[in-house]
């Protein structure tokens, strides 16, 4: 782990949150546990990599993109 960083949402929206906590990590790679072990779990929860397309397209007819939000970095003093 590198370091963490807070951000606020200076405009944010009901529901939305208004502070990221982020971790920042040297190699995220090293957490990656194969390819073979994702599409595992994608088959249990989702289906087939068909299935999980076409639910993206009926997700599409659904998603409303209510806007954007700008984020600011809050960098604390020592």
């Amino acid at each position: 782990m590198l370091e963490y960083g807070l951000f606020s949402n200076t405009a944010a929206r009901e529901g939305d949150p208004d502070l990221y906590l982020t971790v920042t990590y040297a190699n995220w790679a090293a957490f990656d546990r194969g390819e073979e072990y994702f599409n595992a779990i994608r088959d249990k929860v989702i289906g087939s990599a068909e299935d999980m397309r076409s639910a993206g397209v009926k997700r599409g007819e659904l998603r409303e993109i209510g806007s954007e939000f700008v984020l600011r970095e809050i960098k604390f003093r020592d």
